[in-house]
């Protein structure tokens, strides 16, 4: 493994390369005593490991690591100070040991053989499947978030905490664009102090890094930052919900030849954009397929209806109800297919289920035109 030694201690540095070097496979790049000239050494050699020292004049150690796996997110930090009141923070941002000095011979070698174990850990988790190409990549964002990986079973990722899946839920809505920092944590932690904000941004972008790297798809989702922020390159990689949008487009005009394509991409929508958690910076988005989609869906429906297809039309608006509960067109037109089949009870247990769903959504009553309908038929059939 290859190795980097930042401290503001010569004589530190020229004990910890002499430790480094005696243990089996070790290689060191470069010591440091400026954190500039580090992290110049750093961008073009992406090391394995730093040995970092966390107190030092002109940059706090735990700071320059921030700046380290935005740099170089595969690189293991180790820390060695004098002091331990720092173990805590250490970690807080991805540090995979933490060496009090003076470090013994003993205890350097557990920490590197730790990295080790790491490493054929990460190996393991990918596999074979790391040799080969690299499969096509889907992400489900109608309804539940999934990978859809070629030849696999979707995937659903498990996520240590919801703001991590926000994250990196906000960053592929903005794919190709980078999001501020400060931009990010307003988003997410608005009510923290600006440097847990940053702390928690770090880790979270670091725990996506790592799912990412552990599911062999870090070149097809890679999470860089610069400067200015932070941006999710997602290339060949392709959201269900533009897919769909793409062949709703694309579909001929509904006719008898062509209806069990626009019966597919109806039943493509298998839920709204990032319905499953409903965040309000995908609202915009979340109505305008949505909206697209009740059209589509509504004219499907009422062809069904129109060729004498009661049951496809009954199935279809059954359908739009049960991703959209208060849909009052949708109610309404089973009311009048029912009404149409003599299903007397059927209409009245249809509209009591709209009304309570309009209640339970949003405390209103039907649509006053509705009502009069209702009321109209009911006087008719008694």
């Amino acid at each position: 493994m290859r190795a980097i030694l930042i401290d503001d201690e010569r004589l530190a540095l020229i004990r910890m390369e002499q430790m480094v070097r005696a243990i089996d496979g070790m290689e060191v790049l470069g010591m440091f005593m400026d954190p500039a000239e580090a992290m110049a050494q750093v961008a073009t050699d992406r090391p394995d490991i730093i040995f970092l020292d966390i107190q030092m004049p002109e940059i706090s150690g735990l700071d320059l690591a921030v700046h380290i796996h935005e740099c170089s997110p595969e690189t293991e930090i180790v820390f060695v100070t004098a002091y331990d009141q720092y173990a805590l923070e250490a970690f807080n941002v991805q540090a995979l040991d933490y060496l009090l000095k003076p470090v013994s011979s003993e205890r350097l070698a557990q920490a590197v053989e730790r990295i080790r174990k790491c490493s054929k850990g990460r190996e393991s988790v990918l596999g074979d499947a790391a040799k080969q190409a690299r499969p096509a990549v889907g992400v489900r964002c109608m309804g539940s978030l999934e990978l859809l990986l070629e030849g696999q079973a979707p995937i659903r990722l498990k996520w240590r905490t919801a703001k991590i899946k926000e994250l990196f839920a906000y960053l592929l809505h903005n794919r190709g664009q980078v999001i501020s920092r400060d931009m990010l944590i307003e988003l997410l932690w608005p009510e923290v102090e600006e440097k847990a904000g940053i702390v928690n941004l770090q880790t979270s972008v670091y725990r996506i890094r790592t799912m990412m790297k552990e599911l062999g798809l870090q070149d097809a989702l890679r999470l860089g930052y610069s400067q200015y922020g932070y941006r999710l390159e997602a290339e060949g990689v392709v959201l269900d919900s533009e897919r769909w949008d793409a062949e709703l487009r694309v579909l001929p005009p509904l006719s008898e030849a062509t209806a069990d394509a626009h019966l597919r991409v109806f039943h493509a929508y298998e839920g709204d954009y990032w319905g499953e958690d409903s965040y309000f910076w995908a609202e915009p988005e979340r109505r305008r397929l949505k909206s697209m989609w009740r059209h589509h869906a509504g004219e499907l429906a009422e062809y069904y209806q129109g060729i004498g297809k009661h049951r496809e039309a009954l199935a279809l608006y059954g359908r739009m109800i049960k991703l959209d509960p208060a849909l009052e067109q949708a109610h309404w037109a089973i009311m009048r297919i029912y009404d149409g089949m003599n299903d007397r009870s059927s209409v009245h247990a249809q509209y009591e289920l709209l009304a309570a769903a309009l209640e339970q959504s949003a405390g209103i009553q039907p649509d006053p035109a509705l009502i009069a309908w209702y009321e109209q038929w009911s006087s008719g059939n008694k």
